[in-house]
């Protein structure tokens, strides 16, 4: 199965809404867009790595991270989707900039591949990975003391 990078295929535009609720905040948005049986596994470090399976699990995580990001100092996540990479009607790639702000004010950049799973016009897998040697998400959190 070849790979398509142009289009503007159905999976990418809910792509691009998700990230658009994750931006504004909206987890119920993001829950809602996906299946009964999703899943988003995060490959990366800091105190959100894991698996979360079902929409009850994969609310809570991000409740998670909603609690470490934003507050008091405002959005400390901005992400920059680029480089779609469609593989059929059920699986879309793409490259994620992110740009992580701890709470003493230090910018730390980073890049992660986030791998689409989609069924029935909804996502059912998410798969986030860094591409950088140094987790950012992991720096973000020793450096901004996160997890105390």
């Amino acid at each position: 199965m070849g790979c398509n990078q142009s289009r503007d295929s159905p999976q990418k535009k809910l792509a691009l809404k998700m990230y658009e609720c994750f931006g504004k905040g909206d987890i119920k948005g993001i829950v809602d867009a996906g299946s009964e049986d999703m899943s988003f596994n995060f490959v990366g470090g800091g105190p959100y790595k894991g698996k979360f399976e079902g929409k009850a699990n994969v609310e809570k995580f991000f409740g998670l991270i909603g609690k470490h990001w934003g507050g008091p100092k405002g959005v400390t996540i901005e992400f920059s989707p680029s480089d779609f990479k469609q593989y059929g009607e059920s699986k879309l790639e793409n490259t994620v900039t992110i740009k992580h702000l701890t709470p003493e004010g230090k910018v730390i950049f980073g890049t992660e591949t986030h791998t689409w799973t989609f069924k029935d016009g909804k996502w059912s897998a998410i798969t986030v990975s860094p591409n950088d040697p140094v987790d950012m998400h992991a720096a973000a959190f020793v450096e901004g003391k996160h997890n105390q």
